[in-house]
This record gives structure tokens, sequence and C-alpha cells, in this order.
């Protein structure tokens, strides 16, 4: 027998009114997942799920499988009283998200990534899995326009902080989400708008940079650029005391592997900004945070 074939994911057209600024962000993020994905499936903590996202050791957590869907879990006890159908991944990473939630709940999945190759990798998945009918992987950027129609709920995890801007992110979801929905959102957060010194300054633009995240911002910018199209912040939970932080030991041969001549731009930014992220976590210059809105503007 053939094998079944795995249709190609969909791409999404680039918005000609992009600005240049923006599609020079959009594509920093894109050759940053285009050549570290298939290292940080290999290589990376969630491997043994197919997960790019960490892990959170909740109390009760018996297994790194547990703590890997920690931050799904949640958000399938917010997505299961409503039923929202369909429900956005904004970020999908290889679709390990979409594929646990629609096993879980009887919804369609539509995730969305800049990166060709994770699209790829999820749409295979899904196939494998028996998924392919409910669960779908757009080539795109979640903060442009989307050939798709409303959704029930949507929600990022690790993604938000990689959109050009809070305010552009928003005011794309107030146009995807019906009122009422729900929007998820799991991400690093600065503690302060202003760094108190020099070395805050630095780790903190280091995390930045190494990891391309332009909307790393406070909790409270975000919540202030949310209500102002027509978000209302129902719950914010902070997750970093349930993060296993790197040993010193590792983050050390970690420095030492940064400085080799022939690694890769793309390796060395990942490494830096794990690095500085680990620092700026232990000194709570950066907080993981799991933030749920609601559309509340008809």
């Amino acid at each position: 027998m053939k094998p079944k074939p795995v249709r190609p994911p969909a791409k999404i057209p680039n918005s000609p009114a992009v600005p240049a600024e923006t599609a020079g962000k959009e594509a920093d993020v894109t050759g940053y997942y285009e050549e570290n994905t298939l290292r940080m499936l290999r290589w990376g903590p969630g491997r043994s799920e197919e997960v790019i996202h960490r892990a959170v050791w909740d109390p009760g957590c018996k297994s790194p499988q547990e703590a890997l869907h920690s931050v799904e879990r949640r958000i399938l006890e917010r997505l299961i009283p409503l039923n929202p159908d369909p429900v956005l991944d904004l970020g999908c990473g290889v679709g390990a998200s979409a594929l646990w939630i629609a096993e879980r709940l009887p919804v369609r999945v539509t995730g969305i990534t800049l990166s060709p190759l994770q699209a790829r990798l999820a749409e295979e998945t899904a196939d494998r899995r028996g998924l392919a009918d409910r669960c779908r992987f757009l080539v795109g950027d979640f903060c442009a326009p989307l050939p798709i129609g409303s959704a029930g709920a949507a929600y990022a995890i690790e993604s938000f902080s990689h959109a050009p801007g809070p305010a552009g992110f928003f005011a794309r979801q107030k146009e995807l989400l019906t009122p009422g929905a729900l929007l998820l959102m799991c991400d690093d957060f600065r503690t302060r708008d202003t760094p108190v010194d020099a070395e805050e300054g630095r780790w903190v633009r280091r995390f930045s940079d190494g990891w391309h995240l332009p909307s790393l911002v406070t909790v409270e910018e975000a919540v202030r650029r949310a209500g102002e199209h027509g978000f209302s912040i129902l719950s914010d939970e902070d997750l970093s005391p349930f993060l296993r932080s790197t040993p010193r030991a590792a983050l050390a041969a970690r420095g030492l592997v940064e400085l080799l001549p022939f690694l890769k731009p793309s390796i060395r930014s990942s490494l830096a900004g794990g690095t500085a992220l680990q620092v700026c976590l232990r000194r709570a210059w950066i907080r993981y945070r799991f933030l749920v809105f609601r559309r509340v503007d008809p």
C-alpha cells in the first residue's frame, strides 16, 4: 500500500499593508524557528511530547509528561464549560498543544505559525494521530489578516511576546474572536517597565534579543492594551514558582558553548536568550504568567 499523502500546510498570503519594521520582526522570528525547531525537538526538555514550551511542575505533577502539559490543562479547564468551536492556537509550534486539546475536547483547532517547517511537522503528526479532520495548521502571522472565520476561543503559549507589538496583537484578536470568547495567554512578562539598574537592563535585553521578543512587556501593559481593544482580564496566575531552574553548572557549560566559533548565529542567539531567561527568573526581573481575558466589547 502506498502511504497516505499528507496535505501541505496552507500558507497565508502576506498582507501588502504590513510595515517594513513589522515584516522584519516576522522574518527574524521565522528564521529563528526554522533553524532551531529540529534542535529543540531533538534536545529540548519537551522532546518526549514534541513540546517546545516549558514544563510547569504543579504540586502533584508525577512525571515530566504531566508537567509539560500543565499549561494545556489550564486551557482545557477553561474551554470545557464553553465548548467553543473553532479554537485558535496562536503560535502553534509543531502542533503539540492543539492536538493534545483536540484529543480531549471535540472541537476544531486551527494552529497558526510563521514557520513552514513547524506547520508541516504539525500536519504530519495530526494525520498520523487521526486528527487531520479537526486540526489544521496555517503558515502566517497571527497579527495579520487571516483567511479564517470567527472563533470561539484562542490561546497563545509563549507566542504573545513574539508579536510585533501588544496593541496589534489584541486588535487582531478582537477581529477574530466573537463577543464573550476567551483569550488565554501563557508567557514571560517583565516585572517593571524600566530596569532599576544597568545590570537588569542588560540581562532583560539579552533575553529579549536572543529569543526575538518585541512584545516582552509588563502584565500591566498587556492588560491596558487588551482593555483598549475590548478585552477584560479575568485572572492572572504566576507560574514562575513551578518552573525548574537550569542548574548553574549547566548554565556555565552553555556559556562556553556560546563561544564556539563555528556555532550558527541562530543557535548562539537561542542559547544566549535561554541563559538570560534563567538569570532574569532567578532575580525576579521576568515572571512566567498565565492570563485569561474575555472579549467584552461587542
